[in-house]
């Protein structure tokens, strides 16, 4: 089928919308389920005032009352939004000692967008440049959401609307927490907790700050001993929002968490759960309400809610993990297979026995050569290692590297473990992102070959949609990206090249952006 995508623009509200008009447009996610979709409409949050702003030149202090300087994170959004020059879609970042600091626009016009880190020599606003200042929210977005729908054929490329779903508003009562340190398994990788319990607090600054610790790649900087005291904390969320702010930093948010930027940043909390900044959206079951009546100046389709989404026999498959987290697994590190594939077998025990391994940090011994080498289904390596008076180790068990260098040179291979692949049965807490042109679920940016790579979401999906496309065009020959083993909590992409001279599988590396919503009709 066709599809026209016009985008318009507003000159007098600055306001777009973006159209997909089409009879039926259906996407299909991660599992059995497709959706009908008549008319997106994407519109940022209002003109006056834009959510992120140029303040006046010569604004000494900064951004006023009710808004903040752009983070590192926004600064690119905010150039965007002003109008402001970027180099390669991106806002210019370094340390220098003649620019303001954080997110500002220089003198011109329209100006280039920086971001200067270098906040000990970075100079006062002296005129020259503008500040570019996000509004600070009163309170959290909500977002109005309708159920997915199915169509009967139609020549209408505009049917009547389908049923909506009242929703509760949204009221912050949950945030995520996440383990300090990726190493430690705390109670869970990442935990939603009521706002008023209390947890470890860990900031994060967008800047240098002197002592503070960054980690790996990680374009942030952390502390957990904050204040003239280095005091530890333990607070509840408001609390711990507010002994950051008093540090001139920030929540961190759960994924900076989970990618260890603040690892062994101090009072031992790697091993503790730590407040992130992501709140998680609750409401109140759904009601639903008549559809309008039907228009009667052209032919309509009657739309109804779909069920819930179904479980499919995907759901009763089981985890396997890379033997090694240094393995070459092909950027696997973790993947949901069908009991009746083959894959490796390394047993655990927990008790000790002659000749099993016990890696550094963990409890228990493991072995691969039993006493063959093994690649079989899921059903068997259970037998197997029942057969050695030991178990399948774990999903946890095998992500800590417990059974690293166990043998069979399974450290570059997929093992099975115990682990039953459950998503989950009721909707998705996803908490959507409104910014000023829009709403996803997540959006990322990843660097992939033909060989593909695995990438694990933020959230956890009932019904992904992916939607990827290709920023680079490195190679000579044209290449599409694809999407495949799409589960409620990761997905892979890969390229696939037209045959051409070095045949489909050639293609060099290629930087693909990606945006992942649950599957349904969603009011923007």
């Amino acid at each position: 089928a066709c599809v026209c995508v016009h985008i318009f623009r507003n000159p007098c509200s600055s306001r777009y919308t973006l159209r997909i008009a089409s009879a039926i447009l259906e996407l299909e996610g991660g599992h059995p389920g497709k959706i009908a979709i008549d008319e997106w409409r994407i519109e940022n949050l209002g003109s006056a005032p834009f959510e992120y702003e140029a303040w006046p030149k010569g604004s000494a202090g900064g951004c006023p009352d009710g808004y903040h300087i752009a983070t590192k994170h926004e600064c690119t959004l905010a150039g965007k939004a002003v109008g402001g020059n970027l180099l390669n879609g991106e806002a210019k970042t370094g340390s220098w000692d003649w620019v303001p600091c954080g997110c500002s626009l220089s003198g011109g016009t329209p100006g280039v967008v920086h971001f200067d880190t270098n906040i000990n020599a970075c100079k006062q606003n002296d005129g020259g440049w503008r500040p570019l200042c996000r509004k600070m929210p009163s309170s959290a977005p909500s977002v109005s959401v309708a159920p997915s729908i199915s169509a009967a054929p139609s020549k209408s490329l505009r049917p009547s609307a389908g049923p909506t779903i009242s929703e509760a508003p949204t009221v912050l009562q949950e945030y995520y927490t996440a383990c300090g340190a990726s190493h430690f398994t705390c109670r869970g990788k990442k935990v939603a907790e009521h706002k008023d319990t209390k947890h470890e607090v860990r900031c994060c600054s967008d800047t240098h700050k002197g002592g503070w610790v960054q980690y790996g790649t990680c374009e942030v900087w952390g502390e957990s001993n904050l204040g003239e005291s280095n005091l530890c904390y333990e607070e509840t969320h408001a609390k711990a929002e507010t002994i950051c702010a008093d540090n001139g930093a920030r929540l961190c948010t759960a994924q900076e968490l989970l990618d260890d930027c603040t690892r062994g940043s101090g009072c031992g909390h790697d091993e503790h759960m730590i407040w992130s900044a992501d709140w998680v959206v609750l409401t109140a079951a759904p009601t639903f309400a008549p559809a309008p009546a039907p228009s009667t100046q052209s032919p309509t389709v009657t739309f109804a809610p779909s069920p819930s989404p179904s479980i499919s026999a995907v759901f009763q498959s089981k985890y396997t993990v890379c033997g090694s987290q240094a393995g070459d697994c092909k950027g696997t590190k973790t993947k949901v297979e069908e009991e009746d594939t083959n894959h490796e077998v390394r047993c655990c025990s927990d008790t000790s026995m002659s000749g099993w391994v016990k890696n550094p940090g963990c409890s228990i011994w493991v072995k691969s050569d039993l006493p063959n080498c093994y690649e079989t289904t899921y059903a068997e390596a259970e037998s197997i290692c029942a057969n050695q008076n030991a178990r399948l180790c774990t999903k946890s068990e095998l992500l800590a590297d417990c059974t690293r260098g166990s043998g069979c040179g399974h450290d570059n291979d997929m093992i099975w473990a115990s682990d039953l692949f459950e998503p989950p049965t009721a909707s998705p807490t996803v908490p959507f992102r409104l910014t000023a042109f829009g709403a996803t679920g997540e959006t990322g940016r990843v660097t992939t070959t033909s060989d593909g790579v695995t990438v694990n979401t933020r959230y956890v999906y009932a019904d992904p949609v992916i939607v990827a496309f290709i920023n680079t065009r490195n190679g000579p020959e044209s290449t599409d990206v694809r999407v495949k083993d799409v589960t409620s909590e990761s997905f892979r992409l890969f390229l696939e090249e037209a045959l051409g001279t070095d045949g489909w599988a050639g293609h060099g590396d290629e930087e693909v952006s990606y945006i992942v919503m649950e599957a349904g009709r969603h009011t923007l």
